[in-house]
């Protein structure tokens, strides 16, 4: 597979006060020489301590060095960082890095624990097949789901990913008889992670409203107002106030039977999306029947 001998070369993990605790190398021929890696890992360093005493230790950031760029995030005391030589792949290593960080800290959760000592021990080489198979599975969803992946809003864990592309392709499959009876399943199906259902609901509306389009449109044509509605009307009740460009579900089968204090059919602000598929255009619900309103309004904002 092209893209997984490509993109990522290394992912290093360090202690806070350099100690390196892995070096995992994902391209076989790539081979730094330990002049070329020092030098990387000075301007690496010398990046983390501004990070830390100017913009704090949360967000992921990336260095320029030779011909690529290292891409880090710091959860402290660790330094999770990945190598890539192809800087127009900077958003698939940010992906990667967030992916290995959330994994290291649901496998050594006991890490804040441990004594000083400890941190340098060789328990986390068993980590290392752990890193490749994060990166053969996200590369292979970059490569066989792009749309799905850059649909994606926030961070998803990499076993969720699994589950929403599985739903995803079902409800893709199941239009239109049984697509709202699949995206009902979205709150149970993650219960367990209530911060993240938002999120999701968007995301596979987006990458089905998308995938939708595509089988029932020419690609080669641009998607408007007429061929949304066409679609929504062919899964719920649907008008459309042209004018103020806004998209009124009257009747909502998503939100039915349910009370909220705050709007809830993501999964419909993401298919309107998905099927205009204009990363100049996001779409806000303003009003919903679970809040009160009198219908589902979806407005389109031109950006």
């Amino acid at each position: 597979m092209a893209l997984l001998d490509s993109v990522i070369k290394n992912v290093y993990l360090f202690h806070r006060n350099g100690t390196p605790l892995l070096d995992v190398p994902l391209d076989a021929s790539n081979k730094l020489r330990p002049e070329t890696i020092k030098g990387m890992f000075e301007r690496l360093f010398d990046a983390i301590d501004e990070v830390f005493t100017e913009l704090g230790h949360t967000d992921i950031r990336s260095v320029t060095v030779n011909d690529g760029l290292l891409v880090y995030k710091v959860q402290d005391p660790f330094l999770f960082t990945v190598y890539t030589n192809r800087p127009k792949y900077e958003e698939f290593a940010r992906y990667m890095v967030e992916q290995v960080e959330y994994e290291f800290s649901r496998v050594y959760s006991d890490i804040p624990r441990l004594g000083t000592s400890e941190v340098y021990e060789s328990h986390f080489d068993p980590f290392e097949a752990r890193i490749r198979e994060i990166y053969e599975t996200l590369a292979r969803l970059y490569q066989d789901y792009p749309k799905l992946m850059a649909f994606l809003p926030t961070f998803v864990p990499l076993f969720r990913l699994n589950e929403v592309l599985s739903l995803g392709l079902d409800i893709i499959a199941g239009y239109p008889h049984d697509t709202i009876k699949l995206v009902r399943q979205l709150n149970p199906l993650f219960s367990d992670a209530p911060e993240l259902i938002d999120a999701i609901a968007r995301t596979i509306g987006r990458y089905s409203g998308c995938e939708i389009a595509k089988r029932h449109f020419e690609p080669s044509l641009v998607r408007n107002q007429s061929d949304v509605l066409h679609l929504l009307n062919e899964i719920s009740v649907t008008k459309i106030d042209e004018s103020n460009e806004v998209f009124d579900i009257v009747l909502c089968p998503v939100c039915r039977n349910r009370v909220s204090e705050k709007p809830i059919c993501q999964f419909f602000s993401g298919f309107i999306e998905g099927v205009l598929d204009n990363p100049g255009i996001s779409v806000e619900e303003t009003a919903c029947k679970a809040t009160g309103a009198q219908s589902c309004r979806f407005k389109l904002n031109m950006s």
